[in-house]
Protein backbone atom coordinates (compact mmCIF):
# COMPACT_ATOMS: atom_id res chain seq x y z
CA UNK A 1 0.00 0.00 0.00
CA UNK A 2 1.14 3.51 -0.75
CA UNK A 3 0.03 6.67 1.05
CA UNK A 4 0.40 9.63 -1.31
CA UNK A 5 1.36 13.08 0.02
CA UNK A 6 -0.18 16.28 -1.33
CA UNK A 7 3.02 17.41 -3.08
CA UNK A 8 2.74 14.40 -5.40
CA UNK A 9 -0.91 15.14 -6.18
CA UNK A 10 -0.17 18.83 -6.84
CA UNK A 11 2.84 17.94 -8.96
CA UNK A 12 0.85 15.43 -11.00
CA UNK A 13 -2.12 17.72 -11.64
CA UNK A 14 -0.57 21.18 -11.97
CA UNK A 15 1.52 21.54 -15.14
CA UNK A 16 3.37 24.63 -13.87
CA UNK A 17 4.99 22.75 -11.00
CA UNK A 18 8.68 21.83 -11.57
CA UNK A 19 8.07 18.18 -10.63
CA UNK A 20 5.01 17.85 -12.91
CA UNK A 21 6.36 15.35 -15.43
CA UNK A 22 7.88 13.03 -12.83
CA UNK A 23 4.91 13.24 -10.46
CA UNK A 24 2.36 12.69 -13.23
CA UNK A 25 4.23 9.70 -14.67
CA UNK A 26 4.67 8.13 -11.22
CA UNK A 27 1.10 8.79 -10.01
CA UNK A 28 -0.49 7.58 -13.26
CA UNK A 29 1.55 4.36 -13.05
CA UNK A 30 0.65 3.75 -9.39
CA UNK A 31 -3.04 4.55 -9.92
CA UNK A 32 -3.17 2.06 -12.82
CA UNK A 33 -1.26 -0.68 -11.00
CA UNK A 34 -2.53 -3.34 -8.61
CA UNK A 35 -0.90 -1.49 -5.70
CA UNK A 36 -3.52 -0.10 -3.28
CA UNK A 37 -3.37 3.70 -3.07
CA UNK A 38 -4.41 5.48 0.10
CA UNK A 39 -5.36 9.18 0.27
CA UNK A 40 -6.05 10.64 3.72
CA UNK A 41 -8.59 13.46 3.96
CA UNK A 42 -5.83 15.75 5.25
CA UNK A 43 -4.03 15.25 1.92
CA UNK A 44 -7.17 15.68 -0.19
CA UNK A 45 -8.18 18.86 1.65
CA UNK A 46 -4.64 20.21 1.24
CA UNK A 47 -4.83 19.44 -2.49
CA UNK A 48 -8.05 21.47 -2.88
CA UNK A 49 -6.63 24.30 -0.74
CA UNK A 50 -3.34 24.58 -2.66
CA UNK A 51 -4.61 23.83 -6.18
CA UNK A 52 -7.25 26.58 -5.96
CA UNK A 53 -4.97 29.19 -4.36
CA UNK A 54 -3.91 31.92 -6.83
CA UNK A 55 -1.03 32.88 -4.51
CA UNK A 56 0.35 29.33 -4.65
CA UNK A 57 -0.43 28.40 -8.28
CA UNK A 58 0.15 30.35 -11.48
CA UNK A 59 -2.96 28.79 -13.04
CA UNK A 60 -5.08 27.64 -10.09
CA UNK A 61 -7.95 25.24 -10.53
CA UNK A 62 -11.50 26.35 -9.95
CA UNK A 63 -13.13 24.82 -6.88
CA UNK A 64 -15.21 22.61 -9.18
CA UNK A 65 -12.12 21.39 -11.06
CA UNK A 66 -10.32 20.57 -7.81
CA UNK A 67 -13.31 18.74 -6.33
CA UNK A 68 -13.86 16.84 -9.59
CA UNK A 69 -10.20 15.75 -9.51
CA UNK A 70 -10.60 14.45 -5.95
CA UNK A 71 -13.77 12.59 -6.97
CA UNK A 72 -11.97 11.12 -9.99
CA UNK A 73 -9.09 9.80 -7.84
CA UNK A 74 -11.52 8.35 -5.30
CA UNK A 75 -13.51 6.61 -8.05
CA UNK A 76 -10.50 4.55 -9.14
CA UNK A 77 -10.70 0.89 -8.08
CA UNK A 78 -7.49 0.75 -6.02
CA UNK A 79 -7.88 4.13 -4.33
CA UNK A 80 -9.49 4.61 -0.93
CA UNK A 81 -9.49 7.20 1.82
CA UNK A 82 -7.14 6.31 4.65
CA UNK A 83 -8.61 6.93 8.11
CA UNK A 84 -6.82 6.99 11.46
CA UNK A 85 -7.20 3.88 13.60
CA UNK A 86 -8.15 3.90 17.28
CA UNK A 87 -4.39 3.91 17.98
CA UNK A 88 -3.75 7.07 15.97
CA UNK A 89 -3.27 9.41 18.92
CA UNK A 90 -0.52 7.15 20.28
CA UNK A 91 1.19 6.82 16.87
CA UNK A 92 0.86 10.55 16.25
CA UNK A 93 2.36 11.49 19.61
CA UNK A 94 5.20 9.02 19.08
CA UNK A 95 6.04 10.41 15.64
CA UNK A 96 5.87 14.00 16.92
CA UNK A 97 8.29 13.15 19.71
CA UNK A 98 10.68 11.18 17.51
CA UNK A 99 11.02 14.07 15.06
CA UNK A 100 10.66 16.81 17.69
CA UNK A 101 7.90 18.08 15.41
CA UNK A 102 6.82 21.68 15.52
CA UNK A 103 5.18 23.93 12.92
CA UNK A 104 4.79 22.34 9.49
CA UNK A 105 6.45 19.12 10.64
CA UNK A 106 3.36 18.36 12.76
CA UNK A 107 1.34 17.65 9.58
CA UNK A 108 4.13 15.34 8.43
CA UNK A 109 3.98 13.56 11.79
CA UNK A 110 0.27 12.95 11.20
CA UNK A 111 1.00 11.34 7.80
CA UNK A 112 3.92 9.40 9.30
CA UNK A 113 1.59 8.06 12.00
CA UNK A 114 -0.95 6.99 9.38
CA UNK A 115 1.78 5.26 7.37
CA UNK A 116 3.04 3.40 10.45
CA UNK A 117 -0.37 2.30 11.71
CA UNK A 118 -1.46 1.07 8.26
CA UNK A 119 1.96 -0.27 7.20
CA UNK A 120 2.02 1.97 4.11
CA UNK A 121 4.91 3.22 2.06
CA UNK A 122 4.70 7.02 2.06
CA UNK A 123 5.27 8.73 -1.30
CA UNK A 124 6.40 12.35 -1.00
CA UNK A 125 8.92 14.83 -2.37
CA UNK A 126 9.35 16.11 1.20
CA UNK A 127 12.73 15.00 2.59
CA UNK A 128 11.46 15.80 6.10
CA UNK A 129 10.10 12.25 6.15
CA UNK A 130 13.66 11.07 6.78
CA UNK A 131 13.08 12.37 10.33
CA UNK A 132 10.62 9.50 10.90
CA UNK A 133 12.73 6.31 10.95
CA UNK A 134 9.73 3.97 11.19
CA UNK A 135 8.31 5.29 7.91
CA UNK A 136 9.09 3.62 4.60
CA UNK A 137 9.47 6.70 2.43
CA UNK A 138 9.88 6.95 -1.33
CA UNK A 139 10.53 10.12 -3.30
CA UNK A 140 9.05 9.64 -6.79
CA UNK A 141 11.20 12.52 -8.08
CA UNK A 142 14.23 10.34 -7.37
CA UNK A 143 12.73 7.06 -8.61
Amino acid sequence: MVLVDVNILIGAKMSGVPTHAQAKTWLDAVMQSDKPVRLPWAVLVAFVRIATNPRAMTNPLSINEALEQVAEWLSLPGVTVLHPTTEHSRHFAEQCRIANATGNLVSDAHLAALAVEHDCELASNDADFTKFPAVRWVNPAES
